[in-house]
């Protein structure tokens, strides 16, 4: 969980250094997900962040207006 933080608050802020330290707990961690990869699920979903591609949807518009509230209705 921690590495997938990591990747998403250096996407958001722009700091390659987060990402780098995402990197480094994959890393520290890859000889045992090597021996047991289902023991890192959330570790192999951070992974998977990483090496993308991963994308970003912006929805800019007026909160009230009726194509935006559609657009973003659940």
């Amino acid at each position: 969980m921690a590495m997938l933080n990591l990747l998403r608050l250096g996407q958001i802020t722009g700091d390659p250094d987060l990402e780098n330290k995402a990197i480094g707990i994959c890393r520290a961690f890859s000889g045992a997900l090597r021996e047991y990869p289902a023991a890192y699920t959330q570790l192999l979903v951070a992974a998977d962040y990483a090496l993308g591609p991963s994308y970003e949807v912006v929805v800019a518009g007026d909160s009230g207006a009726d194509d935006t509230r559609r657009c973003c209705a659940p």
